[in-house]
């Protein structure tokens, strides 16, 4: 007689428990922190355009691009931004859509602080001796000719030391299309265009608004910037 093999019972191994979507680790990169919120808008970055993402977190509201699960890609996209214009970003990590916390939070909260506080200083410093510095590159001479012909008014929002180029950006719920000039060897972007300094006085309370406090009312003639001070008693 032949003897049929007995079926022996299939062992099944434990079902292995769903991952939880909310629990995944994502990485984003933060270059950006308001005391207002911006929303989500469109950003260039090396000629590529990401849609930015915006939370709260420590009474402000931070702008990222960004969406990985690896901290590889992460990190690659982060020395693609140090190298056009954002020396400041770094990468943090979320869950979701809440930051993650605990000992690594901690640690980039830190840094996070002393972050801001050497982008206001930087600011506060370059600004004074910018105006200083300009006045007197022209000769008075040259300052007298000038008239408000051609003269357009912008407001200067942002300084860094890799250009930007021109990009869009959402202010009191209007797109603006910036201007980028250089000058002591940075690059400055501004928005708007005014044929007076009043009329560019409402975008520049705006830009205030919404955390850009060091934002000024700058003159230009063409691609140059004019410090006449008689242009801004008109």
């Amino acid at each position: 007689a032949v003897k049929v093999p007995e079926s022996k019972p299939e062992v099944k191994p434990p079902s292995e428990k769903a991952a939880e979507p909310g629990n995944e680790i994502i990485y984003r990169i933060q270059f950006l922190s308001n005391s207002k919120p911006k929303g989500s808008y469109n950003i260039t970055i090396a000629g590529k355009t990401y849609k930015t993402f915006e939370y709260r977190y420590n009474g402000l509201y931070k702008s990222c691009v960004g969406d990985y699960t690896s901290r590889a890609e992460a990190d690659n996209l982060l020395a693609v931004m140090k190298k056009n214009g954002y020396p400041n970003a770094f990468v943090a990590e979320f869950r979701g859509n809440e930051r993650a916390t605990g000992a690594v939070s901690s640690t980039v909260t830190a840094q996070e602080q002393k972050i801001q506080k050497t982008m206001t200083e930087t600011s506060n410093q370059q600004k004074l001796p910018e105006v200083k510095k300009e006045a007197t590159d022209r000769p008075p001479a040259a300052q007298a000719a000038l008239t408000s012909e051609n003269i357009v008014f912008r407001v200067q929002f942002s300084s860094y030391m890799k250009s930007k180029g021109s990009y869009e950006i959402s202010i009191g719920g209007k797109k603006y299309k910036t201007f980028e000039y250089m000058y002591n060897g940075a690059y400055r972007s501004c928005a708007g265009e005014f044929s007076t300094p009043a009329s560019a006085a409402s975008l520049q309370k705006q830009f205030k608004q919404e955390g850009y406090s060091d934002a000024f009312i700058i003159a230009t003639k063409g691609n140059q910037r004019i410090t006449d001070p008689a242009l801004f008693k008109k």
